[in-house]
């Protein structure tokens, strides 16, 4: 091979480097493209449900909570002896603890006196269904995990990353193979069990099991509803639907002292809560660090405040006096 045929070789394999280095240099680009266009997907996803229609809805289900309570009476049937269900009432004072176990038996259901009892399945029912929509997954078994990852997330992510990373574990922490329709089921279930638990210790020896299993349902729906909204609809912003927990202090400027005259609410302060009532809504919100990707201290906003029922509600009510 003469010189001039080795320089025409040499030229074309430089060409061929160029051409496999620009086409290196093309998909190494479209991949990055690709990879950007799904970071700005993944960060730039809006809201589907707006704030004001979250607090509605909490709002809607308290409603609806209260008047599924106020219809138990009315196919209700007490004993009038002093038999006692030992079995309901063991178990009712893990559901709603003991120092609400001591006012049913105090002050049981008689001519038509049934707050005790209602507050009692009121607190219930709040309580459960707020469990069932703060929760990661629909059984609540892994939110001692989650719980505390998350909470590091909020503090050094931004509000996009966290949120995007909620919506995807509360999609993907569900199993496949079960439905909404069945995860519905089960916590019907388990409500109604509950609130027959919560009648038989009040001394109900029959009450309109169909009438109450309809309204847990529908409970039951509109919470599952709300999970959903809180959950997985928004990313922008963080909500926490929650029941006051037993034995928490009062605090006047979040919470609602159902059975104390406004006059005496503030007064109330430090006093303990034996259960909650309603549901409150909660937005947890933080700033950019300076300089940072991550968050400072969360702050806390309350939006919808809970009722709750204090050591107190003996004397708020006169109860004493009543039946002295």
């Amino acid at each position: 091979m003469d010189s001039k045929d080795r320089d025409l070789a040499e030229s074309h394999r430089r060409e061929a480097r160029s051409n496999k280095e620009r086409e290196d240099w093309r998909m190494l680009a479209e991949a990055r493209q690709r990879k950007l266009e799904e970071a700005q997907t993944f960060l730039e996803s809006s809201d589907v449900t707006a704030e004001n229609d979250i607090a509605e809805a909490v709002s809607a289900l308290n409603a609806e909570i209260y008047q599924v309570i106020k219809r138990v009476p009315e196919g209700c049937r007490i004993s009038t002896g002093s038999t006692v269900d030992i079995v309901a009432t063991d178990r009712a004072g893990t559901i709603i603890g003991s120092r609400m176990m001591d006012l049913i038996r105090t002050f049981p259901p008689r001519g038509g006196d049934w707050v005790v009892m209602e507050i009692a399945l009121q607190a219930t029912i709040t309580a459960y269904v707020a469990r069932v929509i703060s929760s990661w997954s629909p059984h609540c078994s892994s939110d001692e995990v989650i719980d505390p990852i998350y909470n590091r997330i909020l503090r050094s992510e931004s509000q996009s990353v966290a949120g995007r990373w909620r919506i995807l574990t509360r999609k993907y922490v569900v199993s496949s193979s079960t439905s909404i329709k069945d995860w519905e089921t089960r916590h019907v279930r388990q409500l109604l069990e509950d609130a027959s638990t919560i009648l038989g210790a009040s001394g109900a020896i029959s009450w309109d099991n169909n009438d109450l299993k309809d309204g847990l349902e529908i409970i039951v729906h509109a919470a599952m509803k709300i999970r959903r909204m809180v959950g997985e609809d928004v990313v922008r912003s963080e909500y926490e639907v929650f029941a006051v927990k037993r034995k928490a202090n009062f605090d006047p400027d979040v919470m609602v002292d159902e059975y104390a005259s406004p006059q005496k609410r503030k007064k109330k302060a430090g006093v303990h809560v034996i259960c909650p009532l309603t549901l409150g809504l909660r937005r947890r919100e933080g700033e950019n660090r300076s300089g940072t990707k991550g968050r400072s201290e969360v702050t806390v906003k309350t939006l919808v405040k809970p009722q709750v029922v204090l050591d107190t509600v003996i004397d708020d009510l006169g109860f004493l006096d009543d039946r002295e």
